[in-house]
């Protein structure tokens, strides 16, 4: 059907103009490609601006005005009519047919640990199901054993199926701004004896954990309590909720709510540890960041990248998002503060093998190695 000379590769994926982890993984595929001399299409409703170059032919599809299951079909029609002859398609869970299918979303384990109304808003469920149930792959890539093992045995998968870690940029510790972590404390009004305590990431502050964690210094002592600061970092339409949130617990004056901000260096330094306890998050790149950033972490272990921490921050790993774990291990940290510097260099050590570049390197590993086994 396909020629390996043509070394023709179509990239679909429904939104690349955000700066989520998904469309910045398919921006370093479409740049592995073109190093490789492939000749790259991108199929989207629009295109991030380092998409638009001349190097990559765009394929523009028409969006369909309403977010219901209809509209994932209407993309997934266009798309697989402007699939070119001859390209290996790869696909980012936005397609029925594709073959190899990147998976970044643990969307039917999410309903499960986590469930409740938003689900029936959650489009990916049903069409994750159709194409597991009516589509087709020859190769599936996850970016965390938690994501493959669950869909392994949820679908009983039996094409190849690899894992791929998202990586974070070598170079994160080199745009800490010392200058502006100092800031961030300042307006915290930390004091020398005080630990801040963070939550951070770029989207949904409920599934990350942020009000759980408020919940949680709620449920400290008062001994406790007077030692810490809480830095919320990451979306919220209705910002006074946080604040509110922290006054009901007692916490009210020692908070601070930043919007989600591209300097993620900065904003993990202020913190001295780290609570992820995310509902669900198929890996979690802010969640490599802390390791990188040499943080001390509280994840949950629906959190992919909780599977990579070392022994000395295994214990850390609680069962689910919940007030009162997540307050019996800040206790536990808090009490362990001569152990911190430790924990961050394990985590460090960890994170510096799991990089940008080694995604590259492995991506082209499975690109590769798929034209070897299917002569197209």
């Amino acid at each position: 059907m396909k020629s390996n000379m043509m070394k023709k590769a179509d990239l679909i994926l429904k939104n690349t103009d955000t700066l989520a982890g998904t469309p910045r993984i398919l921006m370093r595929q479409a740049s592995c490609l073109l190093r490789d001399g492939f000749d790259i299409s991108v199929i989207s409703e629009n295109f991030h601006r380092n998409l638009r170059i001349p190097e990559i032919k765009r394929q523009k599809t028409f969006k369909w005005p309403r977010a219901t299951l209809l509209q994932r079909r209407c993309f997934d029609w266009q798309a697989q009519r402007k699939v070119r002859a001859g390209s290996l398609v790869i696909g980012h869970g936005d397609s029925l047919h594709q073959d190899i299918l990147f998976l970044h979303t643990a969307t039917h384990l999410g309903a499960e640990v986590a469930p409740g109304p938003h689900n029936k808003k959650n489009l990916s469920i049903p069409f994750h199901q159709m194409i597991f149930e009516q589509g087709s792959f020859r190769e599936i890539v996850c970016v965390s054993h938690m994501l493959k093992n669950d869909i392994q045995k949820r679908f009983n998968i039996t094409v190849p199926m690899h894992v791929i870690y998202p990586g974070h940029d070598s170079q994160l510790v080199n745009k800490v701004d010392q200058r502006v972590v100092n800031d961030i404390r300042a307006q915290l009004k930390t004091q020398s004896n005080e630990v801040v305590v963070g939550v951070i990431c770029s989207g949904d502050l409920g599934n990350r954990g942020a009000y759980a964690t408020i919940a949680a210094l709620g449920e400290l002592s008062e001994s406790y309590k007077k030692r810490v600061k809480i830095l919320i970092v990451g979306k919220e339409k209705y910002p006074q909720k946080v604040y509110q949130a922290a006054q009901a617990v007692g916490m009210g004056e020692r908070i601070l709510w930043l919007s989600a901000r591209a300097d993620v260096a900065n904003v993990i330094r202020a913190a001295d540890l780290v609570v992820h306890a995310a509902n669900i998050e198929a890996a979690g790149i802010t969640f490599l960041e802390f390791m990188a950033l040499s943080r001390p972490v509280i994840a949950t272990r629906t959190v992919g990248f909780a599977e990579i921490l070392p022994d000395i921050q295994k214990d850390f790993v609680i069962e689910r998002q919940d007030s009162g774990l997540i307050a019996g291990k800040l206790r536990e940290l808090l009490d362990r503060q001569d152990q911190w510097n430790l924990m961050g260099e394990e985590n460090r050590k960890i994170a510096s093998t799991i990089t940008w570049e080694r995604y590259d390197e492995r991506f082209m590993e499975v690109v590769r190695n798929h034209y070897k086994v299917f002569a197209f």
